[in-house]
């Protein structure tokens, strides 16, 4: 199980808190002053696009892939990984995560 029952809010839509703070704390940092509306509205669909994205992450862990290698960084996995988040799932957690740093020519 990827996520537990208690994770859900009491609206019935999946949403783990520690998820939805990622998103959070990105857009209050870069929506530069758009509408509350707008910005819940981005929260929102951050969430929805982590939450797939570690739900494959997952899915590949429990596949025998425990290393992710990723172009750029991405730190919220990284955070993840390192045990910085106790509420995400183990496979997340237990993952090794090698961020790549590219150079143009």
């Amino acid at each position: 199980m990827l996520f537990s029952a208690t994770d859900a809010p009491p609206s019935g839509t999946f949403q783990p808190p520690w998820l939805e703070a990622f998103g959070r704390d990105y857009h209050s940092k870069n929506s530069g002053g758009a509408p509350e509306a707008e910005l819940e509205r981005r929260i929102r669909m951050s969430s929805d696009y982590f939450l797939e994205e570690f739900a494959v992450f997952c899915c590949l862990r429990d596949s025998g892939l425990p290393v992710m290698i990723y172009p750029g960084s991405f730190g919220t996995l990284s955070e993840i990984a390192a045990g910085e988040h106790e509420g995400a799932p183990k496979q997340l957690r237990d993952l090794i995560v090698v961020s790549l740093q590219l150079r143009g020519r």
